[in-house]
């Protein structure tokens, strides 16, 4: 009779260890799957504050690069195939799109504005910032390129506040240039703020010798591509060149951002008075070369295209 009692108790005891410790697994799985994802939360949340302070000069306040406006040069970060590895749970495509961003971020890309962030290629940013990047970059966990979007306003908003303190202190000493200097910086940022761009415009350079992916040495840039005959003919009938408002366009869609302001070069080649005819410079706009955005008729009609031809043969 108690050896019954006794079994009877040992299997309730067992049953309930058994119980117990599936319910404790349950609870540790539970556990440890909230605190992965605080650290995707915090890891993007940090990316976040990095980026609008390292990155959107050329991507954008809101990472979507060229494909907000022109004059940004650099591609957009913000997009579903950056994510699609961790939205999908395709943790092949997730460890690949981390590494390869791991990889553009710590050695820049070797033939493209593109510079290396790890220090120990000369950037300013620790293995524990560009883990931040790329967490930002392919998870965008809760939300965090609005919160980039937010930080680039706030610090766009603090740099118009000073500018308009500038320009008070400039009208207070009463000197004319300070005045027009001051007033001019101020107009142009709240002109790029006004249009959704960052304030800072980059002054990038050609990257080489990094440990990017692209390890050819960069050529020097030439102005040179296909010759007349061998492009699509453009007639030019029915456009009226206007100068004046080809420098504007050249600014607008950051041209001077790699061709100087006034065409002489930089991380693309001399283009002030180029010898290239009008069907060659639409067609680079069109099929570019080397670092070159492209520029597709809906961004940039011919007629533009052609207004800016005419102010490049009016520069020295």
């Amino acid at each position: 009779m108690n050896t019954n009692k006794q079994v009877i108790a040992m299997v309730m005891l067992l049953f309930m260890g058994v119980i117990s410790l599936g319910a404790y697994t349950w609870f540790d799985v539970g556990r440890r799957a909230s605190a992965e994802e605080e650290v995707l939360l915090v890891t993007a949340e940090r990316g976040a504050h990095l980026f609008a302070n390292n990155c959107r000069e050329c991507h954008g306040n809101k990472g979507l690069g060229r494909a907000q406006h022109p004059s940004l040069i650099a591609p957009a970060l913000n997009t579903p195939e950056n994510t699609f590895g961790f939205r999908e749970g395709n943790d092949g495509k997730f460890a690949e799109r981390q590494a390869f961003i791991d990889d553009t971020i710590t050695c820049g890309r070797n033939g493209t504005a593109m510079p290396p962030w790890a220090v120990e290629q000369g950037g300013a940013l620790n293995f524990s910032h560009i883990d931040n990047l790329v967490g930002l970059v392919t998870t965008n966990a809760g939300g965090a390129w609005d919160l980039a979007h937010e930080l680039a306003i706030e610090l766009d908003e603090a740099t118009i506040d000073g500018l308009r303190d500038t320009l008070r202190a400039a009208e207070e000493s009463g000197d004319a240039d300070t005045i027009t200097t001051a007033a001019e910086a101020l107009a142009a940022a709240e002109e790029r703020f006004a249009a959704g761009l960052p304030i800072p415009v980059p002054s990038p350079s050609v990257t080489s010798g990094t440990c990017g992916q692209l390890q050819a040495e960069p050529t020097a840039p030439a102005a040179a591509g296909p010759a007349d005959e061998d492009v699509p003919q453009i007639s030019t009938d029915l456009f009226t060149p206007n100068a004046d408002r080809g420098r504007e366009l050249f600014f607008s869609n950051g041209c001077n951002v790699c061709h100087g302001d006034v065409g002489e070069g930089g991380i693309g080649p001399t283009i002030a008075r180029t010898s290239l005819t009008f069907s060659q410079v639409a067609y680079q706009y069109r099929n570019p070369r080397e670092a070159m955005p492209q520029f597709t008729t809906d961004q940039i009609p011919n007629a533009d295209v052609y207004d800016i031809y005419a102010w490049l043969q009016t520069l020295e």
